[in-house]
C-alpha cells in the first residue's frame, strides 16, 4: 500500500496510526494513498472520530494562534495560507519518515514559530478567558455542567464543590444552535454552519461532525449513551457515543422531520412524517406520526390527519406507561403563536385534541414539560397546570404576569419563572402547585433577569442582563434564607430576541444539574 512496504494499521491490522491520520489531515498524503485511508476512514468509526479529533484541534489552534497575533501585533490581518502552502507542499514516499525531514528549512522554521506561539501564548490565553468570564474561586451549588457562548467563543464548564474549572473551548464556535448535555453530563450537542457537532464535556475528548439540513432536530437516549436525530432530508439516524457510530433508522424516502422523542426506556422513538418535507413551499399534503423500534428498525405508523393550515403534528412526550403521547401542533418555520396540544393512543392509532395550548417558538414549545408529566398551558384566559398521566388539571389560583421563561422543579412541585417589564432585581419567582404560594425571589439591582433554569432544590441557576450592556451573566441564587445570590459568569452572548420576550436561550446556554458531586 506504501512505498516502503510498511502497513499502515496497527498490528492488529485494525486502524491506521496516529502519524497518517495526522497527515491525512494534514493533506501531506500523496493522492492514491489519501484515497486509501478516506476509504478507511469512511468504514471505521474509530479511525473517523480520530480525524474529526485531530480536524478540530488544527481548527482550534489555527483561531487560537491567528487571534493572538493579531491582538499582539495590530496591523493588516496576519495570514498562515503561505505557510499552509509550504507545509503542503512536499510529499511524503514513506510513511514512517517523519515529516519534518521531508520539509525545507523555511517550513521547519515555520513550524517551529508555531509550536513556540502555542506553548507560550496559549496558556495565557485560556487564562485571560477565565479572568473574562469571572468566575468565582469557590462553588458551593449543586455539581453541574454549563456550556455557554461567550465572547470567547462556546465554553464549557464544570462546577462542583469547591472549584469552577473550564473543560473545554471552542474560539470558532460563536453562533450554534440547540445547545443540548447529555443526561449524565458526559456529551455535548449542538448546530453550526449545517453541521451537528457532538462532543465530551470533558477536556480533549472525542469531537465528532456530522451533516445536517434545515429543520433538523434532536434529542438525547434517557441514559445519555446515544443521540438521536433527523438530518434535515427524511433521515432519523442514531448515533452511539461509545462506538462513535451512526445507524440508519429511517430512509429519506419515509420523510422523517423535526424532533425525535425517545420512550422511557430508551427502545423506541417517536417521529414526525411530513410530505413533501418542509420548508418546500405547496403545504403539506401528508403527514402523520410514526414510532420505530431502535433495535430491529420495525416501524409502526401511530396516527394520520388531514394537514390543515400548514400546520404539522410534533411528538412532545411519551407518558410512562407507554400506551400514549403527547403531540402539539406547531406552524412550520413560524414564530409565535399558541400551539394546540393532541392525545395519541399509541394501540389504537388514533389522535384526539387534549385542550389548551401552549406558546410556540418555532420547532420548540416555550413552556417545557415538566416530572410526572405536567404542563403548563394556557386556557380560558389564564395558566392551567395540566396533570398529563391521569387528566387532572389546577388553575393558578393568583394573578401573574406573562411568564417570559420557566422550569420546573426536580419533583414537579414548583415552578421558576421570569416576568417581563419587571424592575430590574425583580424578575423571578417561585410558585408551588399544590400550596398556590407565590413568592417572589429578590437579586440585586443593576440587571434583568431574562432566563431562570432550576438546580436540584434549593437553587436556581439565573441569566441576568446588565444594564446599558449587550452580555449576561449567569448567576447562582440559593433559595435558602440568609444566603446570597452569587454571580458565576460574565461575558454570555444574548440570543436575538422572540415573540413573548421568549428569546431562544438554548441557542447560547444549556446546564445540566448532575446527581452527585464530580
Amino acid at each position: 500500500m506504501v512505498d516502503d512496504g510498511n502497513d499502515p494499521l496497527t498490528p492488529a491490522g485494525e486502524h491506521l496510526d496516529d502519524l497518517v491520520l495526522e497527515e491525512y489531515v494534514l493533506g501531506q498524503l500523496p493522492a492514491y494513498q489519501e484515497a486509501m485511508v478516506r476509504q478507511h476512514v469512511d468504514q471505521c468509526p474509530w479511525c473517523r472520530a480520530r480525524v474529526m479529533e485531530l480536524g478540530a484541534f488544527c481548527g482550534r489552534l489555527a483561531a487560537d494562534l491567528q487571534r493572538d497575533l493579531e491582538i499582539a501585533s495590530p496591523q493588516a490581518p496576519l495570514s498562515f495560507d503561505p505557510i499552509a502552502r509550504q507545509w503542503r507542499e512536499p510529499r511524503r514516499r514513506a510513511w514512517r519518515v517523519p515529516v519534518l525531514w521531508r520539509l525545507p528549512v523555511p517550513a521547519v522554521l515555520a513550524l517551529g514559530l508555531l509550536a513556540w506561539l502555542a506553548l507560550s501564548l496559549l496558556p495565557e490565553r485560556s487564562a485571560s478567558v477565565l479572568r473574562a468570564l469571572a468566575l468565582p474561586e469557590g462553588y458551593d451549588g449543586p455539581p453541574a455542567v454549563v456550556a455557554a457562548v461567550s465572547s470567547d467563543g462556546l465554553v464549557v464548564m464544570r462546577l462542583g464543590m469547591g472549584e469552577s474549572r473550564l473543560e473545554r473551548r471552542f474560539s470558532y464556535v460563536t453562533h450554534p444552535a440547540n445547545l443540548q448535555i447529555s443526561p449524565d453530563g458526559e456529551w455535548l450537542v449542538f448546530a453550526q454552519d449545517s453541521t451537528l457537532h457532538v462532543v465530551t464535556t470533558r477536556t480533549d475528548g472525542p469531537y465528532v461532525q456530522l451533516p445536517l439540513h434545515e429543520f433538523a432536530d434532536w434529542a438525547w437516549s434517557p441514559d445519555g449513551q446515544a443521540l438521536a436525530f433527523t438530518d434535515g432530508t427524511g433521515q432519523l439516524w442514531v448515533f452511539n457515543c461509545q462506538t462513535q457510530a451512526k445507524v440508519l433508522l429511517v430512509p429519506a424516502e419515509e420523510s422523517a422531520w423535526g424532533k425525535p422523542l425517545w420512550n422511557p426506556d430508551g427502545s423506541q422513538i417517536a417521529y414526525a412524517v411530513a410530505r413533501p418535507l418542509p420548508p418546500k413551499a405547496g403545504g403539506t399534503s401528508y403527514q402523520s406520526l410514526w414510532r420505530v423500534d431502535v433495535r430491529s428498525g420495525l416501524r409502526v405508523e401511530l396516527a394520520r390527519r388531514s394537514p390543515a393550515n400548514g400546520a404539522l403534528i410534533v411528538p412532545a412526550l411519551w407518558l410512562p406507561s407507554g400506551e400514549s403521547l403527547i403531540a402539539w401542533e406547531m406552524l412550520a418555520g413560524a414564530d409565535g403563536g399558541m400551539a394546540t396540544l393532541y392525545r395519541v393512543d399509541v394501540n389504537g392509532h388514533n389522535l384526539a385534541p387534549l385542550g389548551g395550548q401552549v406558546p410556540a417558538q418555532g420547532m420548540t414549545p416555550l413552556w417545557p414539560i415538566g416530572p410526572q408529566a405536567r404542563l403548563l398551558t394556557w386556557q380560558d384566559h389564564g395558566p392551567v397546570v395540566w396533570y398529563l398521566a391521569d387528566g387532572k388539571r389546577l388553575t393558578l389560583s393568583v394573578q401573574t404576569s406573562w411568564l417570559q421563561t420557566m422550569d420546573w422543579s426536580p419533583n414537579g412541585l414548583w415552578l421558576a419563572y421570569t416576568v417581563g417589564g419587571a424592575p430590574e432585581g425583580q424578575g423571578v419567582y417561585t410558585y408551588a402547585i399544590e400550596g398556590a404560594i407565590l413568592r417572589p425571589v429578590p437579586l440585586p439591582g443593576g440587571a434583568t433577569e431574562r432566563m431562570v433554569i432550576w438546580g436540584g432544590l434549593e437553587h436556581l441557576f439565573v441569566v441576568r442582563q446588565p444594564a446599558r450592556s449587550n452580555t449576561g451573566e449567569l448567576w447562582l441564587v440559593p433559595l435558602a434564607e440568609g444566603e446570597t445570590p452569587r454571580r458565576l459568569m460574565s461575558r454570555l452572548r444574548l440570543p436575538g430576541p422572540g415573540p413573548y420576550n421568549g428569546w431562544r436561550w438554548n441557542d447560547v446556554v444549556a446546564i445540566r444539574v448532575l446527581g452527585t458531586l464530580d
